[in-house]
């Protein structure tokens, strides 16, 4: 448990910008889906600047979870392995928190556009917590790479 606490310590820049740049990608999110109401109005809406702007938030996580495997590798002398754990850890924790404000915030808005495509139920409560779950796994496991990735850069060289 206490080699989770020095991870955390050491990586906590990261897993806070992770987490708000993932908090500000819903908020981009919800503000481009709460308006429309069928599959056109989405497809045009992808092409948006806010679209793109979330896309680039979301590539900026992606070098943020790499940069926390790196700092890890550094702080604690370690391997990559080492990096994959810390970039795993800040994935799941950010995974966990932006997840569920997903859940709440852009579940119901694609559920609205799932009926009007004429698939309704397909957003369910059940689906919700699947997807949920399941995206903390990928989570952990993208994390762990591209934390593995950063900490092969920051491992100690012999």
């Amino acid at each position: 448990m206490g080699d989770i606490k020095e991870m955390l310590d050491a990586v906590s820049l990261q897993l806070v910008l992770v987490i708000v740049m993932g908090i500000a990608s819903i908020g981009i999110s919800h503000s481009i889906f709460s308006g429309i109401t069928t599959l056109e109005e989405l497809m045009t809406s992808s092409f948006s600047l806010l679209s793109i702007a979330s896309m680039l938030l979301g590539i900026a996580s992606i070098v943020v979870i790499a940069w926390a495997g790196f700092v890890w590798a550094k702080e604690s002398k370690g391997s990559a392995v080492d990096g994959g754990k810390a970039g795993a850890l800040v994935s799941v924790i950010s995974g966990i928190i932006t997840g569920y404000l997903s859940m709440i915030y852009i579940s119901p808005l694609m559920g609205t556009l799932y009926s009007a495509a004429g698939m309704p139920g397909l957003v369910s409560s059940s689906l919700g917590v699947l997807t949920y779950v399941m995206g903390i796994v990928f989570s952990a496991v993208m994390g762990f790479v591209l934390g593995a990735i950063g900490g092969h850069f920051g491992k100690n060289r012999k």
